[in-house]
């Protein structure tokens, strides 16, 4: 029992480690302050096996999260940093969980490259969310990330591309003595523009390769997800709008569902 509850647990955070790409993330911004909100929300009634099946129907999984994130731009660095507060509550256990996010400052440089912005950056993700040793459901991870990315912006004409690589290296939660499989992401976005309106398609893959529960490796717990959506990015007053959807269409081993995100981005100077 305790075995199954902790594979739940790892279900339910093999989701949310990771954000979407969107326009404009990788591009040479002029040097300011900005602010910038992620308002997100996920749900899924599926919990799948690794063929991509249910493997529990009406798993009632919801999350809801409000984000801040602070970057500081100038010439070519990036100083940033991102707190969160939001919730989850998985309505087949039935339990939930609610408060501050886990804390993540990064760093940044964009690379002396004319044709194309490159920007490598690294975030650390320390234990500072709500967390609960008893509790299989919880909004903070209880363990430290380091979490490098390559981000890449292009744009030709009326045309953009934004994409990132990423690979978090995730380290032991010594309290449950679990050890976490690392991750891979690939996502992209490509946007046409319209006057100020920015529209297109988006993707998003994630893979990780093993877990281990109590120090045993659990064989046939691979973790892949693939999910495409779009995003329309919009001006308003002296920020930018973009509206994120994601629809998981391939999940081994995870959530399977939805991802609704409405980002801002703020000007401060």
């Amino acid at each position: 029992m305790i075995k199954n509850i902790i594979v739940i647990f790892l279900f339910i955070f093999s989701w949310k480690s990771s954000y979407a790409v969107n326009f404009y993330d990788g591009i040479h911004a002029p040097d300011n302050l900005y602010i910038l909100t992620y308002s997100g929300y996920y749900q899924s009634n599926e919990l799948t096996d690794n063929k991509s099946n249910s493997a529990i129907d009406n798993y009632g999984y919801d999350q809801f999260y409000e984000l801040v994130r602070i970057a500081w731009y100038y010439s070519s660095f990036v100083i940033t940093g991102l707190i969160s507060v939001g919730g989850e509550y998985v309505s087949s256990v039935p339990e939930g969980s609610f408060g501050l996010g886990d804390a993540q400052p990064g760093v940044g440089y964009f690379l002396p490259v004319k044709f194309i912005d490159i920007f490598p950056m690294v975030f650390v993700k320390f234990p500072t969310g709500e967390y609960e040793k008893d509790k299989s459901v919880n909004f903070g991870s209880n363990q430290i990330d380091l979490k490098p990315m390559i981000f890449f912006n292009k744009r030709i004409k009326n045309f953009m591309f934004d994409g990132v690589v990423k690979y978090y290296h995730r380290f032991k939660d010594t309290e449950n003595n679990i050890e976490i499989a690392d991750e891979l992401y690939i996502e992209s976005v490509i946007g046409y523009r319209i006057r100020k309106i920015i529209f297109g398609p988006s993707m998003k893959w994630k893979r990780n390769i093993k877990k281990k529960i109590t120090g045993e490796t659990v064989e046939g717990k691979n973790v892949q997800k693939y999910s495409l959506g779009c995003d329309f990015l919009f001006p308003l007053n002296q920020s930018n709008v973009t509206f994120t959807y994601l629809n998981d269409i391939y999940a081994e081993n995870t959530l399977k569902g939805h991802f609704f995100q409405l980002k801002v981005v703020y000007k401060a100077l």
